[in-house]
């Protein structure tokens, strides 16, 4: 009985497993959006910017960024600098004063957080993460979205 107690002690709970998947399936997203995204200067890196704290999703984009090498780029920005030279910005929930996208960057806001700004949304339904797409905000930035990751999103917004 002492040895099951143990056993059961050192496994991962069902919320650390869900939290940890949705923190890599939300890295994977953020990757995957530089790629289909047409910006006013081409590159061959991308730069990712995140406002705010997530510990679980800092950990999987550091797998993401070793997978992609050169081509993506990483920075967290501490709390009041502006996101300068980002292609990409992805407001993290929680209480944080985040900077607003620049001309040329694309603005990805977290689950439950309401701007409307965002040219993308992710959305959690049920257990199931998806993105929305607001085509007129990322026109406003200079971002044009290619038609296969709008044929992926839950919602475009013209």
């Amino acid at each position: 009985m002492l040895l099951l107690s143990a056993m059961l002690a050192l496994m991962p709970n069902a919320d650390a497993i869900a939290q940890n998947r949705t923190a890599s399936l939300k890295a994977a997203y953020i990757y995957y959006f530089t790629k289909f995204v047409y910006w006013p200067e081409e590159s061959e890196a991308r730069t990712v910017c995140i406002s705010g704290e997530d510990p679980e999703l800092s950990v999987e984009l550091n797998k993401v960024k070793l997978k992609a090498g050169d081509a993506l780029s990483v920075r967290w920005l501490p709390t009041g600098e502006t996101a300068n030279h980002c292609d990409l910005l992805f407001w993290v929930q929680g209480n944080w004063n985040h900077p607003p996208a620049m001309s040329g960057t694309l603005l990805v806001v977290d689950e439950g957080l309401d701007s409307s700004d965002a040219a993308v949304s992710l959305v959690m339904s049920g257990t199931k993460l998806s993105f929305d797409i607001n085509r007129g905000n990322a026109k406003t930035n200079n971002i044009e979205i290619s038609a296969k990751l709008l044929g992926l999103a839950r919602e475009v917004n013209p």
